[in-house]
């Protein structure tokens, strides 16, 4: 007996929907890569806004960067789009899941 398997596409938009900036921020760490970059990064920390798909990437030397860049990407973003970032979903890894990611969103009212 033979029989076949189906395998349903991954989902292109998530079911969470979004109506305006920032109230939905994907990001993720990659990384280490092989060869470092001319200033020395290993690591690319990127933000995703839901809404507009609008991506932002930063380099990194040490995972240990993320709280100070995601500080850097709410202060430059909330100002220019005039609206605040309202929840932050990523693979809860270890350089997301530290006391000063948790400071940053405990303190801006960011669900994480």
């Amino acid at each position: 007996m033979k029989g076949k398997q189906t395998v349903e596409s991954f989902p292109k938009r998530s079911k969470t929907k979004t109506s305006r900036v920032l109230e939905l921020v994907h990001t993720d760490v990659m990384g280490p890569m092989k060869s470092t970059s001319k200033g020395g990064a290993k690591y690319i920390l990127t933000f995703v806004d839901d809404f507009s798909r609008y991506v932002v990437a930063y380099f990194l030397k040490k995972k240990s960067e993320v709280a100070s860049k995601l500080k850097e990407f709410m202060m430059f973003y909330e100002k220019q789009w005039g609206e605040r970032l309202m929840c932050l979903r990523s693979d809860k890894a270890t350089e997301f899941v530290n006391k000063d990611v948790t400071r940053i969103c405990s303190q801006n009212g960011i669900m994480h």
